[in-house]
């Protein structure tokens, strides 16, 4: 165990080392809500004591926060604000290890929540926006029938179907459920991603647009392996 000034480095299992920082000294001049920041402190601290995987710990921030009413729903993806200042957050961390520079970090960490949170309630938009659009174009063709609009929703939640899925989720029998999704697909709302004749799947590749933006899956897979 390292102890400074700014916190308490621990070794853990497998040779990673677990920063913990001490608790926030008061900052008079700082603009922030108090609360927030001392929930965010704590579960910082709670993350380092169990893991050191940043990823992780954000996620996790992400889901105390819910629990703690903070947030509504868990809609702040900090890691993509934290990808793109990269060289800004690692600066800023080591300032902290070594200077307690709490300060910049905190304008920094609260910077992010209201980037990434700006962007959720766009991202919210042109959801509401999509959904609107499918229906309309439902009504276009004369197919806005119960299951169909059924069918809308449930695209929202699972965004790639088979029919054998849509039967059972829609709760009706297997031509229907393939008959709305040849509907659907001929409506350009979903798309056959397999290429295959039996066992297709299809996938509501709008709304996947939507929702992966600014999100590297590939790069986080190849850390990841």
């Amino acid at each position: 165990m390292v102890e400074s000034r700014a916190g308490v480095i621990i070794r853990q299992r497998g040779g990673y080392m677990a920063f913990i920082p001490k608790p926030l000294p008061p900052i008079p001049g700082l603009q922030y809500d108090d609360s927030l920041l001392t929930t965010l402190s704590l579960a910082d601290r709670a993350l380092a004591r169990l893991d050191g995987n940043g990823r992780l710990g954000r996620l996790l921030i992400t889901l105390f926060l819910c629990e703690q009413e903070v947030l509504h729903k868990p809609l702040l993806y900090l890691s993509l604000y934290l990808r793109r200042h990269q060289n800004q957050y690692y600066q800023l961390l080591n300032e902290i290890r070594y200077d307690g520079a709490w300060e910049a970090w905190c304008q920094f960490f609260l910077q992010g929540i209201k980037e990434i949170s700006d962007e959720a309630l766009t991202t919210a938009q042109e959801i509401i926006s999509l959904k609107e659009n499918v229906t309309g174009r439902l009504f276009t063709v004369g197919k806005a029938s119960l299951l169909a609009f059924r069918l809308a929703d449930h695209l929202f939640q699972s965004p790639v179907i088979t029919v054998p899925q849509v039967q059972e989720a829609l709760k009706t029998n297997r031509q229907t459920a393939y008959d709305l999704i040849h509907t659907f697909e001929d409506l350009g709302i979903i798309i056959e991603m397999t290429g295959k004749k039996r066992y297709k799947k299809y996938l509501f590749s709008e709304y996947i647009k939507i929702i992966e933006k600014g999100c590297d899956w590939e790069g986080e897979i190849a850390r990841l392996n």
